[in-house]
């Protein structure tokens, strides 16, 4: 499967662009496939944009929800992903496109 948005919500299984413009991020459900996997997300359209959020689970097979909805992330000109583990994926909540 491709990284896809729908509906407010952003499947993640692979690095690259996931969103262009501002979105506000309230909850990261991840899910690790081996130990120490990870997932590292910036704030632009590039590799080399400001890192927002990076995530690890140490236990394979676990999943870990990382809620932000008291205070979400804002991302002001995209959501890229630059690492995720093989064989992990997430799935982003957004509370709004639009954010500023």
């Amino acid at each position: 499967m491709a990284n896809t948005f729908q509906s407010g919500t952003l499947y993640i299984d692979s690095t690259g662009q996931l969103f262009t413009g501002a979105i506000k991020v309230s909850y990261i459900v991840f899910r690790a496939n081996a130990n120490h996997d990870e997932l590292v997300l910036r704030d632009g359209t590039a590799n080399t944009a400001p890192i927002k959020a990076s995530v690890q689970i140490d236990v394979a097979k676990r999943t870990a929800i990382f809620d932000f909805s008291r205070n979400p992330i804002v991302f002001q000109t995209g959501i890229h992903c630059s690492a995720i583990t093989s064989g992990a994926v997430a799935t982003l909540q957004t509370t709004s496109q639009g954010a500023t």
